[in-house]
């Protein structure tokens, strides 16, 4: 069943993969046009606005699957009443917020003056980004290959930006908030998409007509609460390296992060086909059929995983080998790979987190979240400043084992 959920998530892989490609080709561009200093003040700004982001974005769409196919018909369209409700005030909430404390978050993060600015234009990405009802209607219609039309264009304004700025030489302050416009497009199409096909479907959702549900409310302001936990490792850790070791640095975690989104992206594809799958799984009382799916990835990927890592500490000492330089800041080779390795290894766990959720353990998530992010962010401050990025790669190791292994643990125990 595994194989058939990788294949039904061929559209979406193709939208994240457009996305992957994007990244490549559009942070050398513009490292070239602003150089290392510069982009890493728009990745920090980036950061600050995911923030937010983050902060504002209950992802109602995840509460709308797991109660989806009880429901009635007319309980559905409440559902989706609700979340485009959620939606609207999330999205003005956030980015309202940004905007006003602008100025103080540039002075917190030692960003100049002309950063100011940038921040208030990207409250709009928040504003826009609030895609909850989207995400449920093309997900329970199974629109994979639109959503994967919305990520494609994305990726294809993303690059034509990138090029205009550098062929152009377009300065940092116009160039970092054209980049807006990608965000806007995506999200645009993505509203569109989703109402014509709400339309289609003939869902009845009344938007002027304030329906509140409790219990999607609470499971997601858990969900919200556990992204919240996600913070550290998504983009807190930018944040830290940029306030330690100054915006260079932040550019060269930010390219290892870009890399490393290759293997993201594709877990990510593959958990939006399955999280409805391992629901249904759920639903049926095959709870043990679900868990040994959820297993097979990992079994298949531990042993090249550990060829890699090898093969990094062996170019750790060879001289030869072992960095390379970027517009002049360098970048060791080792921590390249090691990077890369984590992910390859931590998205292959992606079907034990989608079961996870599925089962309905949003608390227990939050509980192993709490620990995990709070030792991740403990190790990275206490490492940073002496052993600077290979620091921050173990404590991701840390983080990634400890939620890892009590998700599998608890898994595990309930299907004895």
């Amino acid at each position: 069943m595994i194989e058939k959920l990788l294949k039904k998530s061929t559209s979406l892989l193709l939208g994240t993969g457009s996305t992957a490609l994007a990244n490549l080709i559009t942070v050398p561009l513009l490292i070239s046009a602003w150089g290392m200093a510069d982009y890493g003040s728009q990745v920090t700004i980036l950061a600050l606005t995911m923030v937010f982001m983050t902060l504002f974005n209950f992802q109602p769409w995840q509460g709308v699957i797991v109660k989806w196919y009880n429901e009635s018909e007319s309980e559905k369209n409440k559902l989706l009443s609700f979340t485009i409700h959620l939606d609207l005030i999330t999205a003005i909430s956030g980015s309202v917020l940004l905007f006003i404390l602008a100025p103080v978050l540039a002075g917190f993060m030692n960003l100049d003056d002309s950063c100011v600015n940038i921040i208030k234009s990207y409250s709009v990405i928040i504003f826009m980004g609030q895609v909850g009802f989207s995400t449920v209607i093309l997900r329970i219609t199974e629109n994979f290959k639109k959503q994967a039309l919305c990520q494609i264009s994305y990726s294809i304004s993303r690059v034509l930006i990138a090029i205009y700025i550098t062929a152009y030489d377009v300065d940092f302050y116009i160039g970092a908030q054209l980049l807006i416009i990608p965000y806007v497009i995506q999200n645009m199409l993505f509203w569109i998409y989703a109402i014509a096909i709400s339309h289609e479907f003939k869902y009845k959702f009344n938007v002027f007509k304030l329906s509140i549900d409790c219990e999607l409310l609470k499971y997601s302001a858990w969900v919200n609460f556990k992204a919240i936990l996600d913070l550290p490792i998504n983009h807190i850790d930018k944040l830290l390296i940029s306030m330690h070791l100054g915006t260079e640095s932040t550019a060269v975690y930010d390219l290892l992060k870009k890399g490393g989104q290759i293997f993201a992206m594709v877990a990510q594809s593959v958990s939006q086909v399955s999280f409805p799958y391992f629901s249904k799984l759920i639903s049926e009382g095959r709870k043990k059929d679900a868990y040994s799916e959820s297993l097979k990835i990992p079994k298949k990927v531990i042993l090249p995983v550990v060829t890699l890592i090898l093969l990094s500490l062996v170019l750790n000492y060879t001289d030869s080998y072992n960095s390379f330089c970027i517009k002049g800041v360098v970048v060791d080779t080792d921590i390249l790979l090691m990077y890369f390795c984590l992910m390859l290894l931590s998205n292959s766990f992606i079907f034990i987190h989608v079961l996870f959720m599925s089962m309905g353990y949003i608390k227990k998530d939050v509980a192993i979240m709490i620990v995990a992010s709070f030792v991740y962010l403990l190790l990275l401050n206490i490492l940073i400043s002496v052993t600077q990025l290979s620091g921050v790669i173990f404590s991701l190791f840390v983080q990634i084992a400890i939620v890892v292994t009590c998700k599998v643990l608890i898994l595990k125990k309930e299907m004895i």
